[in-house]
């Protein structure tokens, strides 16, 4: 378990670092600057995070006063920069779109996503205890939405023919194929994590290296497109 969460932290750290060496070297747009400060953020959640390992690990010797409350699990943290998250990225894709009728309505949609999410945190008691369903099903559906209109348009103009420096495709190619693919394991684990340890495994799996794909896509795009600003420079 250890083992599997410091893999992923350091892809992602990896990838906050290379986001930083693509603000000095190369010619970010103020959303791609936004990225980047979003990635730091949540490198730095995902390592505030890791109380909850390390008080169960150590038996409560460390980070003892969570232990009989509600912050015994790290559930509060994730829910919250979830939501967050989801928002974020929708509305980066978002500034990537042109048509007014996309634009309008990933807008429109985030406001009654953010007022059912947090009613689902308290009113289902959901913020404490579980991870939000609705956050993550509803979330991953805008996110998904929101990338293949930036996909349709993309198609539509010369810049298909420069995907290799093409920063936000790395981003949208890497979240895209991420939440496509753990999106129906989570689906399934309703029905299998009680039951089926091969499938618990097999789940473990899949999201870390889903995860390894997606932070080292970020990060070669991050290095790519540096290296594209130095020669063009």
């Amino acid at each position: 378990m250890w083992n599997s969460l410091l893999i992923v932290n350091v892809f992602e750290i990896i990838a906050a670092f290379s986001g930083l060496y693509y603000l000095k070297k190369g010619n970010p747009t103020k959303w791609e600057r936004y990225f980047v400060y979003y990635l730091w953020i949540l490198t730095i959640n995902e390592i505030i995070g890791l109380y909850t390992s390390i008080a169960y690990f150590s038996e409560y010797k460390y980070f003892s006063f969570v232990e009989g409350t509600p912050f015994i699990a790290n559930y509060w943290l994730y829910n919250i920069t979830s939501l967050i998250y989801f928002c974020f990225l929708i509305l980066y894709f978002r500034s990537l779109i042109t048509i007014d009728f996309w634009r309008k309505l990933l807008k429109l949609a985030l406001y009654p996503f953010v007022t059912i999410a947090i009613l689902d945190f308290f009113i289902n008691d959901t913020y404490f205890n579980e991870n939000s369903k609705f956050v993550f099903f509803t979330g991953v559906l805008l996110l998904v939405i929101s990338i293949l209109v930036y996909y349709y348009e993309l198609l539509k103009t010369d810049k298909i023919f420069s995907l290799k420096y093409n920063l936000s495709f790395y981003f949208s190619a890497g979240l895209l194929l991420f939440y496509v693919g753990i999106a129906p394991l989570l689906i399934l684990s309703n029905y299998y994590v009680s039951t089926n340890l091969e499938f618990v495994e097999l789940r473990k799996l899949i999201i870390i290296f889903g995860n390894i794909f997606l932070y080292t896509l970020i990060s070669m795009g991050f290095l790519i497109c540096s290296k594209k600003n130095k020669s063009s420079s």
